[in-house]
């Protein structure tokens, strides 16, 4: 075997392992740069990101429609809507991103100003804001002094007039006429007996239904009280007496009552001041 010659004189001393340390540190500066170019890439597409989901014009509500609206004019839910679109949350995001917009909590605030049964609040992406509402329907009329309050069923008041033009469009709710201010009220509520609304709704019903007797309204006064303990319910007829029921017996049999006096009066029975039912099988009339 022949030994290589190595040539000391020329300085050709090379360490062959050299050039692949060379390409090693190469590929090193290489994958560096590569990963810090993504990495960079990666946070300018997380500012863009950013910048699109939260502040971009793109996502900002611009239209909002409402549906179901009956008593309530559409421009005080939308001034509402864009009130509640006002300012930032969570100190920098807009309340106007579609994105971001908390649909209960403004779906709790017109609720609370104007007790609608139901509200559904649907988002259209990319700017648009849809209310569906469903109003309450009136479950009695109350009259104090000379202004009408329409109130729902629990008791809220969802509309007021100072007088009825035709009252014919309210038969199907009974008018309760306050002439002793028995009921609070406030703004939006009146506070009555629940007790005292389910009696004469029923006696409403039944009487109708028997299509004997109009019903021109039930009176408040300092003969009642709100807690039914005077077990006292005063209803005015169309054309007829005064009638007094008592609480203590089922709106049926009190009815029943009724009916009795209707047929053993007959004719006279629209000239009588007042008929009593209140004290049991003791019927007094006037």
């Amino acid at each position: 075997m022949a030994k290589k010659n190595f040539d000391y004189h020329q300085k050709n001393l090379k360490n062959p392992f050299r050039p692949k340390s060379r390409r090693k540190k190469k590929e090193n500066r290489v994958k560096k740069i590569k990963l810090f170019s993504f990495f960079v890439l990666f946070f300018l597409i997380f500012i863009f990101l950013g910048w699109f989901l939260l502040f971009c014009d793109f996502w900002h509500i611009k239209n909002i429609k409402t549906s179901g609206l009956n008593r309530i004019p559409e421009t005080e839910i939308l001034d509402m809507s864009h009130n509640f679109l006002q300012g930032k949350k969570l100190l920098f995001i807009p309340k106007h991103n579609i994105l971001f917009l908390n649909s209960e909590k403004l779906s709790e605030k017109i609720k609370d100003k104007y007790h609608f049964q139901n509200i559904e609040i649907n988002k259209n992406l990319p700017d648009k804001l849809r209310i569906k509402i469903t109003e309450n329907t009136c479950a009695y009329i109350l009259k104090q002094g000379n202004k009408y309050y329409q109130v729902d069923k629990n008791n809220y008041i969802i509309g007021k007039s100072k007088k009825i033009k035709d009252k014919s469009d309210f038969d199907d709710f009974p008018l309760i006429e306050d002439q002793g201010e028995i009921t609070s009220k406030n703004k939006s509520e009146v506070k009555l007996n629940s007790n005292y609304l389910d009696y004469i709704q029923s006696l409403k019903t039944l009487i109708k239904k028997e299509d004997k007797f109009k019903i021109d309204k039930f009176i408040l006064d300092q003969e009642y009280q709100t807690d039914l303990k005077s077990n006292l319910i005063k209803m005015k007829l169309k054309s007829g007496p005064i009638i007094y029921f008592s609480g203590e017996e089922t709106p049926e049999k009190q009815v029943e009552k009724l009916l009795l006096v209707k047929n053993k009066l007959g004719a006279e029975f629209n000239n009588k001041q007042y008929i009593t039912l209140e004290y049991g099988d003791r019927i007094f009339y006037k």
